[in-house]
């Protein structure tokens, strides 16, 4: 099996499996308490580690003159960016909002993990190599494990908001539709484009940690206003690859 049907495989796969989350909404009567946080800290350990091995090397390794400097740039333009979303998400001042918002932030929230599951096949794609086959598997992984949950939620708050299961299914799966579409963009754009693959790699890093700190993290155990923590910890790690590029 060729590295472009895999590819599409698991484009398929991370939609699949926020359709399986979202379907799960007909099994309660109404919204409960979901308990994943096995799979929300084994999520976190995957998606860091896919990042880190499976884009930032990469974006490195692919970079040419001051090497950390496009690496750097895309970081913190992919963290600035889901930043700024939830910025505008939070502005939002509409009565009985909850499911919109969480709608809303899921649907765009996609989009990066879209990208970094393209990107990633298209590297191992460009390279033939197993060990970037094998990150960009282990990153699909990841993103489809936290899908469910993810969009469980999703679900049950609109069963809650509309009291219809249908409802909370139907939009559930239209919030990931752009997970795949999104991939299969990226993953032609960094085969035909490659001089911005480091920047795009790094880009699709960066929103991937920044949402896994702040989404599932410390938003599921801490106050979901203190932004403190995640930003320091994007700038040490900004830090260390300037460190370890030099």
């Amino acid at each position: 099996m060729n590295i472009t049907t895999i590819a599409y495989i698991s484009f398929l796969t991370i939609f699949l499996t926020s359709i399986i989350g979202s379907g799960m909404v007909f099994f309660f009567n109404k919204k409960k308490e979901f308990n994943s946080q096995i799979i929300n800290g084994f999520t976190s350990g995957v998606m860091i580690g896919a990042a880190i091995l499976g884009l930032i090397i990469p974006s490195l390794n692919n970079s040419f003159n001051i090497k950390f400097l496009p690496v750097i740039i895309g970081i913190i333009l992919g963290s600035i960016f889901i930043y700024l979303l939830d910025l505008f998400l939070r502005k939002i001042e509409i009565q009985n909002v909850s499911c919109i918002k969480l709608f809303s932030a899921l649907t765009l929230h996609n989009i990066p993990e879209g990208l970094a599951v393209g990107l990633s096949f298209a590297l191992a794609l460009q390279t033939k190599s197993d060990a970037y086959l094998l990150s960009a598997l282990s990153l699909t992984l990841g993103i489809s494990l936290q899908n469910i949950p993810e969009n469980l939620s999703l679900s049950l708050t609109i069963l809650e908001t509309t009291s219809s299961k249908f409802k909370g299914f139907i939009l559930g799966v239209i919030s990931c539709m752009v997970e795949p579409l999104f991939a299969i963009f990226s993953f032609y754009l960094t085969l035909n484009i490659n001089s911005l693959m480091p920047i795009l790699l790094s880009f699709a890093s960066g929103a991937m940690i920044y949402i896994t700190l702040d989404e599932i993290l410390i938003s599921n155990y801490e106050n979901k206003s203190n932004r403190l923590l995640v930003w320091s910890f994007m700038i040490g790690f900004c830090i260390m690859i300037i460190l370890e590029s030099i």
